[in-house]
């Protein structure tokens, strides 16, 4: 059994009973009460979205990493899960906006797109389940998604994004005068992938995208003095990477997952490694990678919980993060009662397809076993070969949760050679070396015959 310590991070799956649509693009953040907040979004349509939903986080376990954190009573577990709220006057469907939580304790909304074109520059509040339009009360900022936004004292901030064209501004909003009032630029490119770290009166741009370009620059800005200033940091991880998401803790914020650009392929390859920056080391380590590679997500650190929850996003160009799937990294011992009401199946299982004989399509089912408590997910490859071994192709190459899945195996889909009648395999080989449930295997394999009649 591996010995996990308090600085340990260990990542599980929760999985809710219901969730919002699968998105892209969209922002979250957590209320003082504990839950998380999220609004809008783009579907896998494209269309953008402007439903809002609450998060419960489920309680993952009592940290040891930091003994300053709130803590719940662990007698009141309760199973997470999302509600949706439709308050009459939620702002317009869009993506690419920020949110930000004020000292009082409203959500304040800036910015965004929508799937037509237009580059929102208004402001809402969110407060006691309900959203309200703000007025300034002088012009504000050009539309813009995608921008750095981030909230100290009662001043909204906001630098750079997209628009019609690339933003290299830089504003602030105050809340008690209602004002916004357009600050000093920044020295060099800030790019909109960066993540606005707030320590005291100092903002710091971690950008993780730009930093080959920029020799490794940290720009940080004095919100006391309002003057700019930079760092030099020589000892970045390896690889640019975009669409990725930051979350702050103290002096520390974690980067999780995104996309790094394979010039070979002429591709985007998705990652799911976690790297930590120690703001007062100005030092990066890698933590334990999260159980999916996926991008363009969103991620909060979870104050009361000591958590860092991971929501939405892609897996892949063609599939986005499932909706009833929540990532939660924790720290010290094992998370508490992680459950659902879904009974999980306790054995692998590979089902003979159906038709056979088939043409040209036929379904292929299996059975992933609740290997831990933890609902660890395993490794799973689904793959065709021909009579002679060759593989034809790849189905499933990922990994996956527990549970049962139907996967269709289409011949006309496949841009290889038409393939002709006759006897074929498929086999499915699932692993999840991690596991410490001896009761149940964690590898699994079989091979089972199915005919192709044209």
């Amino acid at each position: 059994t591996e010995l996990q310590t308090a600085d340990t991070l260990t990542w599980v799956i929760i999985q809710t009973e219901s969730g919002p649509q699968p998105r892209t693009n969209h922002a979250m953040v957590q209320l003082q009460n504990g839950q998380i907040l999220l609004f809008g979004g783009v579907d896998t349509n494209g269309t953008a979205l402007n439903d809002t939903w609450l998060y419960t986080p489920h309680l993952v376990g009592q940290s040891t990493r930091n003994k300053n954190h709130h803590t719940k009573d662990l007698s009141k577990t309760q199973l997470a899960d999302w509600s949706p709220i439709t308050p009459p006057n939620s702002p317009s469907a869009r993506e690419g906006h920020s949110m930000v939580t004020l000292p009082d304790g409203r959500v304040l909304l800036y910015g965004g797109t929508d799937d037509q074109g237009a580059w929102f520059n208004d402001l809402h509040a969110f407060n006691g389940d309900n959203w309200e339009s703000i007025t300034p009360g002088n012009d504000p900022p050009p539309g813009r998604a995608n921008h750095n936004a981030w909230v100290r004292n009662d001043k909204l901030y906001a630098q750079g994004g997209f628009g019609p064209s690339l933003f290299e501004d830089f504003w602030r909003y105050d809340i008690n005068t209602n004002l916004w009032e357009q600050l000093e630029s920044p020295p060099d490119f800030i790019s909109p992938h960066s993540f606005p770290m707030v320590i005291g009166g100092m903002i710091v741009f971690v950008d993780f995208h730009s930093f080959i370009y920029n020799d490794g620059k940290l720009f940080h800005y004095d919100m006391d003095q309002m003057l700019w200033g930079e760092q030099q940091l020589t000892n970045w991880p390896p690889f640019s990477r975009s669409f990725y998401e930051m979350v702050q803790d103290n002096e520390s914020a974690y980067m999780l997952g995104g996309a790094t650009w394979d010039e070979i392929n002429q591709k985007n390859v998705y990652s799911n490694e976690v790297w930590k920056f120690d703001y007062s080391s100005l030092s990066w380590s890698q933590e334990t990678s999260m159980p999916y590679a996926v991008y363009d997500g969103a991620a909060v650190y979870d104050q009361l919980d000591d958590l860092l929850i991971y929501w939405g996003g892609r897996l892949n160009n063609e599939i986005l993060f499932p909706a009833e799937h929540v990532m939660a990294g924790h720290w010290g011992s094992p998370p508490v009662d992680i459950s659902s009401n879904e009974v999980l199946p306790n054995e692998f299982s590979l089902e003979q397809n159906y038709p056979n004989p088939f043409n040209p399509s036929t379904t292929i089912e299996y059975t992933l076993p609740n290997v831990e408590a933890t609902r660890r997910v395993v490794f799973t490859t689904l793959k065709i070969y021909d009579i002679l071994g060759r593989e034809i192709t790849t189905l499933v190459n990922e990994y996956q949760l527990p549970g049962r899945y139907n996967i269709e195996f289409n011949v006309e889909k496949l841009t290889t050679a038409s393939l002709p009648s006759g006897i074929y395999f498929y086999t499915l080989r699932a692993r999840d070396s991690s596991s410490s449930d001896k009761s149940v295997s964690s590898e699994f394999q079989e091979t089972k015959k199915m005919m192709l009649i044209k």
